[in-house]
């Protein structure tokens, strides 16, 4: 009886869901990282950014060498702790550098992906105020963008996250 109860639990019925999704989209990822022109080549260390020649990579090197080395080190599939984790990209507000995390998420019944526990942040998760869904996160697609705030100040109020400052120029985000 026990095993009936532990099969039906949100957990494997999310986990299911999860597996059957894409690992990326491939109209996504299938275009230039750069221009997002079609893309015909990719790097060669991380094998994920996407790029339509050499022209465009040379041009996203400086952004991309940032990512590239945690992204290999973080990221490969085999490191994921299971098929309700998705890869997650926390900007630290005081830090200089990403943190690249393994973040666990549930099927929501209205067919978008939310967070089960924002414990899985670690020490990202104090403090926290709201989330922003900035593009919608839906089953078919299996990928999305979420804001996740400590301050609702708007700008020039709000301080400036000196990590997302560091990885480009003025303007470029």
């Amino acid at each position: 009886m026990a095993d009936k109860d532990a099969n039906n639990s949100p957990d494997v019925a999310n986990a299911k869901l999860l597996a059957g999704l894409p690992d990326e989209d491939n109209a996504v990822r299938s275009r230039c990282t750069y221009c997002d022109n079609p893309a015909s080549s990719f790097c060669g260390r991380c094998r994920f950014a996407r790029y339509c020649s050499a022209a465009c990579q040379k041009k996203d090197f400086l952004f991309h060498k940032k990512l590239c080395s945690e992204y290999e080190k973080s990221y490969n599939s085999d490191k994921r702790p299971s098929p309700n984790h998705v890869r997650a990209i926390i900007f630290p507000a005081n830090e200089f550098k990403p943190a690249f995390i393994w973040l666990r998420q549930v099927v929501v019944n209205n067919g978008h992906i939310s967070f089960s526990d924002m414990g899985y942040l670690g020490d990202y998760a104090k403090d926290l105020l709201g989330m922003t869904e900035l593009h919608n996160v839906l089953l078919d697609v299996g990928h999305g963008l979420l804001v996740i705030s400590r301050s609702h100040n708007v700008l020039p109020e709000a301080p400036l996250n000196k990590c997302v400052m560091n990885i480009g120029k003025a303007g470029h985000m």
